[in-house]
């Protein structure tokens, strides 16, 4: 119960810290910045997608070495951090009929000058036009290649990881949760 009680309690500090980052008709660009990026995809999504079913399995089977348990959280914490980046780059860049979505502006960004107008003028717009805007942009700046190199160290990281902490953790599972995020498409 504990473990479901703290993960609620992490999900809701990330929504707030969302909330807060981004208000709605509100736009300021400083707000935005990478730390604050990542913490709320960890709050949001890493604990309660990734690690709240593994750590749960874990218990159940009867692994409760908080050793394991520190190992498993630094791998599902990076398997869903790199999730999350990657949904938000396949709203924008996405196969619509691969990902069933419709282009979405990503709410967050570092840019500069007049990109900085741009955002302002399109952030959380989902119009065709505004979406176009953000995504004029983004292929500009050369985003897709840029998420490329992301996906490509993410990836050898979180081997790397794996790697490390082989011993202890059932590596099959997580290996699987890796591969399946891995170069995904929707």
């Amino acid at each position: 119960l504990e473990l479901f009680l703290q993960r609620s309690y992490q999900t809701e500090i990330g929504e707030t810290l969302d909330l807060i980052t981004a208000p709605r008709g509100n736009v300021d660009l400083r707000r935005f910045t990478e730390k604050k990026y990542k913490s709320i995809v960890k709050s949001k999504t890493a604990f309660y997608l990734f690690y709240l079913s593994v750590a749960a399995a874990m218990y159940t089977a009867g692994s409760d070495e908080e050793k394991e348990h520190a190992n498993a959280t630094k791998i599902l914490l990076e398997i869903g951090e790199f999730f999350q980046i990657q949904d938000d780059y396949l709203d924008l860049f996405g196969e619509p009929s691969v990902t069933g979505k419709v282009a979405l502006s990503s709410r967050r960004t570092k840019a500069a000058g007049w990109h900085d107008q741009i955002l302002v003028e399109n952030y959380r717009q989902k119009e065709a036009k505004n979406v176009a805007q953000v995504k004029a942009l983004y292929e500009e700046l050369n985003l897709p290649a840029v998420f490329t190199q992301y996906e490509e160290d993410s990836y050898s990281y979180l081997m790397s990881l794996m790697d490390q902490y082989a011993m202890t953790l059932p590596l099959p599972n997580f290996l699987r949760l890796a591969h399946k995020s891995h170069m995904r498409k929707k």
